[in-house]
């Protein structure tokens, strides 16, 4: 019995050092820098007309809260 729990946690142990060393070298290979230049306020996606044909076709619904003191 103990040499099936051992040999349980001796796999999961394994199993967790792979896990992490998948995780480590996918963000070693990512690449944080910001290479983007600087956003144009003029630009910003606030400014573009919203256009979604799927979202377009679903009614809307307006419900006004009131509450009673």
């Amino acid at each position: 019995m103990i040499e099936k729990m051992m040999m349980k946690f001796l796999h999961n142990k394994i199993y967790i050092n792979y896990e992490i060393k998948i995780i480590r070298s996918i963000t070693n290979s990512l690449d944080f820098s910001n290479k983007n230049p600087p956003i144009d306020p003029s630009k910003s996606p606030r400014s573009y007309k919203h256009f979604d044909p799927i979202a377009d076709r679903i009614p809307r619904v307006v419900v006004e809260l009131s509450s009673q003191t």
